[in-house]
């Protein structure tokens, strides 16, 4: 009878064993998941300021070329054309 008992308990501690194991590994699995998302998310959004940057500099620098230039009517009217594609980019 205690040979049976000792081995009910050693199936029953590994089975607890195993049920806990597969438990932690879900939730292990679920953050990394979780964690994988906030990373693209964090990419995206750097991705999309960068983009932003970059379209704010080429308006600045297109306007200031056209105020720049503005003593020089020749030069001024194509820095104004270029810049007001640059506004209009978006």
């Amino acid at each position: 009878m205690s040979a049976v008992l000792g081995t009910l308990l050693a199936v029953a501690g590994a089975l607890v064993g195993s049920l806990g194991t597969h438990l932690l590994q879900q939730r292990a699995a679920v953050r990394a998941e979780a964690r994988a998302r906030r990373e693209l998310l964090r990419q995206e959004r750097l991705a999309a300021y960068s983009g932003f940057a970059a379209a704010v500099t080429e308006l600045k620098r297109a306007v200031v070329a056209g105020w720049l230039r503005r003593s020089d009517p020749t030069a001024h009217e194509p820095a104004l054309a270029e810049a007001d594609p640059a506004g209009r980019a978006g």
